[in-house]
């Protein structure tokens, strides 16, 4: 339900108050239990993990994350932004480590110096009868490059805020990097949730996807690499999304 209050968030009773790019709404609370993916219970157990460690790491290193926070500010969130926590900085650093499979920085890292994104192009093909997701690189990356995709969506649809993380990016040949399994494990989880919006034929969908350097736990958000390709409507396409109609039934 769209609101027309002073721009809210968080959560009051059962009540939700969130943002698109809309304008502000209400909502229904969820339980987190019942939309869990492995992924998601992955980073609340990360999440969990990571608040222990800042708890054991010596207050010498709390006091050098806090340092480096004061030089730094939060992202804007409904106009108004400020200086971030130690504590929540090494967080979101080792969150996006953890995430990657890299291991946790106890000590704080230097500000990042990052390249241009090497990702210029996104395309779904047919490959050997079967559909092919492949990003173009102008280089082999100097970063890892955290790979985000969205759900299978309707061909129309102009926007999309709805990401999971497949992994990183594969190493390219020839100038290509093929992440087609990536996306495939993905999806698997996806189907198993119950809203519509995660059971889109696959079969000319339109896919989204956002490609996004880091390196220490830093994410180069304004260097980010976002495109949108569409499933081609062939016979191999046809026959997975057969398929997992299927498994379905069988289940």
């Amino acid at each position: 339900m769209k609101t027309l209050e002073v721009p809210q968030r968080g959560s009051r009773g059962n009540v939700v108050a969130s943002r698109n790019r809309f304008g502000d709404y209400d909502r229904d609370r969820v339980s987190p239990d019942d939309n869990a993916t492995p992924a998601r219970r992955r980073v609340w157990g990360n999440m969990a993990d990571l608040s222990d460690m800042w708890n054991r790491i010596s207050e010498e290193r709390r006091l050098a994350w806090r340092r480096l926070a004061d030089q730094l500010h939060s992202r804007p969130r409904l106009g108004q932004y400020g200086r971030l926590d130690g504590r929540l900085l090494f967080l979101k650093l080792n969150r996006v480590l953890a995430t990657c499979g890299r291991a946790p920085l106890l000590d704080p890292p230097p500000l990042p110096d990052l390249s241009p994104n090497p990702v210029t192009e996104f395309t779904i093909t047919e490959l050997k009868s079967r559909i092919a997701l492949q990003l173009r690189l102008r280089k082999t990356p100097a970063e890892d490059i955290m790979l985000f995709a969205s759900p299978p969506r309707s061909p129309g649809r102009a926007y999309n805020s709805d990401y999971g993380f497949l992994g990183l990016l594969p190493f390219p040949y020839d100038g290509l990097s093929n992440f087609t399994d990536q996306y495939l494990t993905k999806l698997k989880e996806w189907r198993i949730l119950k809203e519509d919006k995660y059971h889109v034929p696959l079969p000319g969908a339109k896919i989204f996807l956002r490609a996004v350097q880091q390196v220490n736990g830093w994410e180069n958000e304004l260097g980010m690499f976002r495109a949108a390709a569409f499933v081609p409507a062939t016979p191999a396409a046809a026959a997975m999304e057969m398929g997992r109609r299927q498994r379905r039934k069988a289940r």
